[in-house]
């Protein structure tokens, strides 16, 4: 019977530090593109909501015809500049670069603008809200830029990216795991069998 996971310690994969991102926008978002639209006098809801997310590892904005805009990326290049450093129970803590962007179209040729106003909306929503669900101990923010990507059916296309360091405190945990390999590490464990159960019962007097 292979032994539980929690044996291999504490650790995380990139793709839930990504997915942790991505639930803190979608919870968060509605409120800071309101935010937005009151700073530059905007009626309400001139800034949709995203209607897409993808997360992409391959260091570049592309847009595909399956993504729907305005769309959030969410890209993680590697580590940062928080160099993992261990704690007293071997637990590796260190930063995850999360290159956050925004891709937005629009036919009146002001996509630079709208894609700078939701980059400044995702900016404020990461830097207060750092913990992402619980997952992080801190974000950094890192920069931003603002990008023209190529123009498709005469609608004008930008994207608004901002670079955030999430400090993550259990990449891994030293020290743990096995010290031989399971010899079948694909079985399926056993459920557990009560076979003694000790009671103590401590009588009181009823009045």
């Amino acid at each position: 019977m292979p032994l539980p996971d929690a044996i291999f310690g504490d650790f995380l994969l990139e793709e839930e530090i990504k997915q942790a991102a991505e639930d803190t926008i979608r919870l968060w978002i509605p409120t800071y593109l309101a935010l937005i639209e009151r700073r530059v006098e905007l009626p309400p809801k001139t800034l949709p909501l995203p209607r897409s997310y993808v997360h992409s590892d391959e260091g570049t904005l592309t847009k595909r015809p399956e993504d729907k805009l305005p769309c959030v990326a969410i890209l993680s290049p590697g580590s940062g500049k928080l160099a993992p450093k261990s704690d007293g129970e071997g637990r590796q803590r260190g930063g995850v670069v999360l290159n956050v962007a925004v891709i937005v179209t629009t036919r009146s040729g002001s996509a630079s603008l709208t894609s700078s106003r939701y980059r400044k909306a995702l900016e404020l929503l990461l830097v207060q809200n750092p913990a992402l669900g619980g997952v992080a101990a801190d974000l950094f923010f890192r920069g931003w830029r603002n990008d023209d990507l190529k123009p498709e059916d005469n609608r004008s296309m930008a994207a608004g990216v901002n670079v955030i360091e999430a400090l993550i405190p259990n990449l891994s945990q030293a020290g743990a795991g096995l010290k031989t390999p399971l010899e079948n590490p694909y079985e399926e464990p056993e459920g557990t069998v009560v076979t003694k159960v000790d009671v103590d019962l401590d009588p009181e007097e009823i009045a």
